[in-house]
C-alpha cells in the first residue's frame, strides 16, 4: 500500500518578487518568504501545498482569517448535524432528501430562535449544552427538538397575521406547520424505546411535556412531567440529572401554576425535585452565576406552589425552614452581585454573560423574588382577600420591574418560550392586587407580549384577567368598559426614580424581619373592592385548537356565588 504526500518545494528566491530570476527562468510562480513571525503547521504546509496558485502570503493571511472564525464554523457544522441514522447518504431519495433538509432547517431554528428564547430570562446549560449535545446520538431527542422549533415557526407565523386563534389555527401555511409538529411530536415518542440512558430520558421527557404543552395536548404534557418527576426520583444523581432536574422543576412549576380542569395535575411534593431541606447549604455557599441563583428561586416557588393548598405548608412556614433557605439564598445572591459588581467596575471576564444580560437575568430575578414574597404572605394568612391589599409595595414592584425588563429585553423578546416568564407573574399580581391603575398596567404588558410561555399564553390570560377584573369591578363600582384601548405613556421621572431605587435595595435588606418596602402609589381616592366582591379562584378549562378557555370566578364568602365566562384568544 502507497500513500501519495503532498510535498512543498523550496524554491531559493531573490525577493524582487513578482520577477525574481530563478522563477522568471524555470517559469514557476514565485511563492515569496514567509514572514519570520509566523509559524505554520504541517497541516497548514499540506493546505498550502494543494492550493499553489495562491501566493504563501496571501495564503497565510486567508489561514489567518479562517483560524479566526474556526470555532464558530466547526460550532455550527457540528450542532447542525443529524444523528447518524437520520444523515443524509448519496443513496436518499429525492423525498427523503427533502424531509432531511427540511429537518436541518427546524433544527437551525431551534438553535437559532428556541434556545435563545428559553434562556432569554434566566440561562441554563440544560439547552445551550445538553439537549445539543443529545440530539447527535439521539433520533428521539432530535425530533423532540424539531417539534418545539415547528411549534416556535407557527406561533410567530400566527402572531405576524393578526386575527383569532382559531383562524390562525386553519389558515392554510400555520395548518401545515402544526401538521408538521404533530407528525415530529409523534415519531419522537416512537423513537423513544430506543432511549436507554436516564440522563437522556430525563431530557427527552422535559422535551415532550414542552411539546405537548406548545400542542395543546395538556393532559399529556403533564403526563410527560410526571413521568419524569418519577425517572428523576428512582436513578442515581449525576451532574446531568441535576442539570436537566433544575429544568424539569421549572416545567413542573409552570404546570403547577394552572389548575386546567380539563386535565388534572397531581401536586403532591417530590423530595428529589428540590425540596427547601437540604438547599440552604447550597445557597450560603453563595453562586458563581445567575443560572445557579435561578435554580434556587425556581426551586423555593416551586416549594410554595406545591403545598399552597395543604395546610402543613403553614407549619413548614412557622418552624422557619422555609425562611431559612430564604434568607440563605438572599445572603448567597448578596455575595454573588457584589463579586459580579467588582468584575465588572475592574473589566474582568465575567463568567455569568455579558453585562446587558446580567441586567436582564437582575431583572428577571428579582420579579421571581418579590413574587415570592407575595405568595409567602399569602400562605402565612390564606383568609381574607383584602390581606393582598397590605403588598401593595410588592405588586409595585413587580410590575415596574417588569415594565423595564420588557422595555430593555425588547428586541429579544421572541413569540415563545419553554419556561415559565413574565406572563404567570403578572396574571397573578394583576387578579390578586386590585389597585385599578397597577392591575391595568398588568393587563396592558399582557396584550402587548403577544407570547406563549409553558402552558401560559399571553393573549388568553389577559383576556381572563380582564373578565376578573370586570367581575370585581362591576359588582362594586359598575366601570363598564375597563378601557380595552387604554394607552400607558412612557414611565414617568416619579416612576423611574423608583425603579433605580428598587434596584438599589439590597439583598441584606430582606433578611432583616424588621425591613418593610416603601410603595409610591397609595389608596387615597382609590376605590377599594370589598372581600364579599372578589374572586379568590379560579377553575379554568383551555381548548386550545378551538381558540378559547372556559373558566368559572368563584368570590369570596360562599362557593355558591360563581361566575362562569369564557375568553376567547
Amino acid at each position: 500500500m502507497t500513500f501519495e504526500l503532498s510535498r512543498i518545494r523550496r524554491v531559493k528566491c531573490d525577493e524582487a518578487r513578482p520577477n525574481c530570476r530563478r522563477c522568471m527562468s524555470t517559469g514557476r510562480r514565485c511563492d515569496g518568504y514567509l514572514p519570520v513571525d509566523i509559524a505554520l503547521s504541517r497541516r497548514a504546509l499540506v493546505d498550502i501545498a494543494k492550493h499553489l496558485g495562491t501566493s504563501i502570503i496571501e495564503h497565510v493571511r486567508l489561514l489567518q482569517q479562517r483560524k479566526q472564525a474556526s470555532v464558530p464554523m466547526v460550532l455550527t457544522r457540528s450542532l447542525s448535524q443529524a444523528p447518524a441514522a437520520l444523515a443524509l447518504t448519496p443513496t436518499c431519495s429525492g423525498d427523503e432528501r427533502s424531509r432531511l433538509s427540511l429537518e436541518y432547517h427546524l433544527f437551525d431554528v431551534f438553535r437559532s430562535r428556541t434556545i435563545p428564547s428559553a434562556t432569554l430570562l434566566a440561562p441554563s446549560q440544560f439547552w445551550t449544552q445538553l439537549v445539543l449535545k443529545l440530539t447527535h446520538n439521539e433520533p428521539a431527542i432530535w425530533q423532540a427538538c424539531l417539534t418545539l422549533a415547528s411549534l416556535q415557526q407557527a406561533w410567530h407565523m400566527a402572531e405576524s397575521n393578526g386575527g383569532s386563534a382559531r383562524e390562525r389555527l386553519h389558515t392554510s401555511r400555520q395548518g401545515k406547520l402544526r401538521g408538521v409538529s404533530e407528525v415530529h411530536y409523534h415519531q419522537a415518542i416512537s423513537l423513544a424505546k430506543t432511549v436507554s440512558h436516564p440522563s437522556s430520558l430525563l431530557v427527552l421527557s422535559i422535551l415532550l411535556g414542552a411539546a405537548a404543552g406548545g400542542l395543546g395536548r395538556t393532559q399529556d404534557a403533564r403526563m410527560h412531567v410526571i413521568a419524569g418527576r418519577k425517572l428523576f426520583v428512582g436513578v442515581d444523581q449525576s451532574h446531568e440529572m441535576a442539570r436537566a432536574a433544575d429544568v424539569l422543576v421549572r416545567l413542573d412549576l409552570d404546570r403547577l401554576s394552572v389548575m386546567d380542569m380539563a386535565a388534572p395535575y397531581t401536586r403532591e411534593d417530590v423530595a428529589a425535585l428540590r425540596h427547601c431541606d437540604g438547599q440552604q447549604d447550597l445557597f450560603e455557599r453563595g453562586f458563581d452565576t445567575y443560572g445557579q441563583a435561578f435554580e434556587g428561586i425556581y426551586a423555593l416557588t416551586r416549594v410554595l406552589m406545591v403545598n399552597y393548598y395543604q395546610l402543613w405548608a403553614s407549619f413548614l412556614v412557622k418552624e422557619n425552614k422555609f425562611g431559612d433557605a430564604l434568607r440563605a439564598w438572599e445572603y448567597g445572591m448578596a455575595r454573588f452581585e457584589t463579586q459580579l459588581h467588582i468584575q465588572s467596575r475592574e473589566t474582568k471576564p465575567c463568567a455569568a454573560g455579558t453585562e446587558r444580560e446580567n441586567m436582564i437575568y437582575a431583572l428577571s430575578i428579582r420579579i421571581y423574588h418579590t413574587f415570592l414574597y407575595i405568595m409567602l404572605h399569602r400562605l402565612r394568612e390564606p383568609i381574607p382577600e383584602t390581606r393582598f391589599d397590605q403588598d401593595l409595595a410588592l405588586f409595585e414592584r413587580v410590575i415596574l420591574l417588569s415594565e423595564d425588563l420588557c422595555r430593555r429585553a425588547a428586541s429579544d423578546l421572541v413569540s415563545v418560550s419553554i419556561d415559565p416568564g413574565l406572563i404567570m407573574v403578572l396574571y397573578m399580581a394583576g387578579s390578586k392586587c386590585r389597585h385599578s391603575r397597577l392591575r391595568r398596567k398588568c393587563v396592558w404588558m399582557l396584550q402587548k407580549l403577544k407570547r406563549r410561555e409553558g402552558v401560559w399564553r399571553s393573549d388568553a390570560a389577559a383576556g381572563l384577567l380582564l373578565k376578573i377584573i370586570e367581575v370585581e369591578e362591576q359588582l362594586h363600582v359598575h366601570l363598564g368598559n375597563i378601557g380595552h384601548n387604554q394607552q400607558f405613556s412612557p414611565p414617568t421621572q416619579t416612576e423611574m426614580t423608583y425603579l433605580q431605587s428598587a434596584m438599589k435595595v439590597s439583598w441584606n435588606a430582606w433578611t432583616r424581619s424588621s425591613f418593610q418596602l416603601q410603595a409610591w402609589e397609595n389608596w387615597d381616592q382609590v376605590d377599594v373592592i370589598p372581600e364579599h366582591c372578589r374572586v379568590q379562584n379560579t377553575d379554568v378549562a383551555v381548548f386550545e385548537e378551538d381558540g378559547y378557555l372556559s373558566a368559572t370566578l368563584h368570590v369570596a364568602g360562599s362557593m355558591q356565588n360563581q361566575r362562569k365566562v369564557v375568553v376567547r384568544f
